[in-house]
Order: structure tokens, then sequence, then C-alpha cells
């Protein structure tokens, strides 16, 4: 009898050790779930979008500064260098007509960013900009280099023009979408973009030689990471 109960005694003490360490193993089940679980959710963070604005002042014109006026008459006048002024009372960067080089700037691609390649948006940048360029279409021409931590890119990807739509005599006013399509791939956290810009003279020459591309802002968007 008292051999019974020691057993009975011992059944029960086994099976209290393993009912007490029931709840340890339940938490672990319990976190290891959730780590999947906000794994799953960080596939799923579509339709959230973020950006980061980029100064117009972050900007230089190869490879150098690009001149601030605050003289309307000096900021318009159609030469070979871009500037920076106030249009219509707002800062932009002047792109003139005849202007032949480029303008750029680089970024970190932010710690928040996410690549959704279920729906292919890998980011872009959006330029809001005007033009008067009586009744030819404005276009803006740009390219891209992905850097690493270790080693600077230095071919430019050069992407599709975007072009504004014609207005034949008032100021055409829109917001651009560039999307380096052709580079975006490599985009990931860590790695900085350079984002090149040009103006496209539509009618060398001719109607709408004389007007100029206004640049009021700037922004990469992107989806992000909750």
């Amino acid at each position: 009898m008292k051999r019974l109960i020691f057993i009975l005694l011992a059944v029960v003490f086994m099976t209290g050790q393993a009912f007490a360490a029931s709840p340890t193993t339940l938490k672990r089940n319990v976190w290891r779930a959730l780590q999947y679980f906000e794994e799953g959710i960080d596939m799923k963070k579509s339709g959230l979008t973020d950006y980061v604005s980029i100064p117009l002042t972050s900007f230089t014109q190869d490879g150098a500064e690009i001149p601030m006026t605050a003289s309307a008459p000096e900021l318009f006048v159609s030469g070979p260098e871009a500037k920076i002024g106030v249009v219509n009372g707002n800062q932009a960067i002047i792109l003139p007509a005849v202007f032949t080089g480029s303008i750029e700037a680089t970024i970190p691609i932010p710690p928040n960013y996410y690549k959704n390649t279920a729906t292919g948006e890998k980011g872009k940048f959006k330029v809001i900009t005007d033009s008067m360029e009586n009744g030819h279409a404005a276009s803006v021409d740009f390219a891209v280099r992905v850097h690493t931590s270790s080693a600077m890119d230095t071919t430019d990807s050069v992407e599709s023009s975007v072009a504004l739509a014609a207005s034949p005599s008032t100021r055409t006013v829109a917001v651009l979408t560039l999307d380096p399509a052709s580079d975006d791939d490599n985009f990931a956290v860590d790695k900085w973009v350079t984002i090149k810009l040009k103006r496209t003279e539509n009618a060398p020459g001719g109607v709408g030689r004389n007007s100029y591309v206004s640049i009021y802002g700037f922004i990469f968007e992107y989806d992000k990471k909750d």
C-alpha cells in the first residue's frame, strides 16, 4: 500500500513538473509565432507610403554649387547655367532653355524602405515643376546611380524623359513622376542614390527656345515598413 502511494505521489509530482514547464514552453511558442507573424506582416506593408524631401539647395550643377540670386531679371536670363531664386513667391531651381548641363543630388535609401516585389513598387522620384513653352511640352531627362557603402556607381542609368503637357500661352504646372525602372532593383536600405536631371529643349532654335523650366520641390517616394 505504501509503495502504491509512493508511486502515485511520484506520478503527481512528475505531472506537476510537466505542467509547470508548460507555461515556459507556451511562452516560447507564442514568441516564435509572433516573430513569424511580424515577418508575415512585414511582407504585407504595401499601401503605406513615405517620402524623403530633397532640398533644392542640396543639388549641384555639374559638380559645383548652383548660384543663388535674388534678382528676377538675373534669374530668368536665358544663360548657360541653372540658378536658384524666388519664382512667384516660391523658391525654385531655374533651368534655362539653353542649359545643356545637369543638376544632381544624392540621398540615402531610408531605413524604413520596403521593396514591394508583389506590386513592383520599388520607389520613385516626384518633382513639382512648371514651364512656359508656348506650344511645346518641356521635358525633363533624368538618370540614377546607386552606390553602396564600399563602392561608388560611376555609370548613369539613363531613364525615359518625362514631359509636361503642352500649353500654348499659359504657364503649365505639373507634378512629374520620375520612375527609375532600369535601376530600382538595386535599391536597398544602406545604399545611396544619385538623381541627375537635365532639361530637353523640344524646339531647338525655334518656338520655346527662350522658355525655362522651374523646379519647386523634389521628393523620393516609396513603400515603407510600419
